[in-house]
């Protein structure tokens, strides 16, 4: 799939886009669903291999990624309904 602004220069958002006003609250708020992202986190960190940022390509990265969650999956597929 193509990027949409591709035909453009390099820039992220076109150019007819006007620049967003993030506001960021103050003190301690916590985000929806933020656990399941964490916990994902923790399940790749477990594994040996993703435990270190020593990769040299992303490619390699995302592909470890896959074979992670891959055989998380594969577990639970095998070890049958709780």
């Amino acid at each position: 799939m193509k990027h949409p602004w591709s035909g453009q220069q390099s820039t992220w958002a076109p150019k007819e886009a006007p620049p967003r006003v993030v506001e960021v609250p103050k003190g301690f708020i916590v985000l929806k669903r933020r656990w399941v992202v964490e916990r994902t986190f923790a399940w790749l960190g477990k594994s040996r291999r993703m435990a270190r940022d020593d990769e040299a390509l992303p490619e390699t990265a995302e592909n470890l990624v896959y074979e992670v969650m891959i055989r998380l999956m594969v577990r639970r597929l095998a070890k049958g309904p709780p």
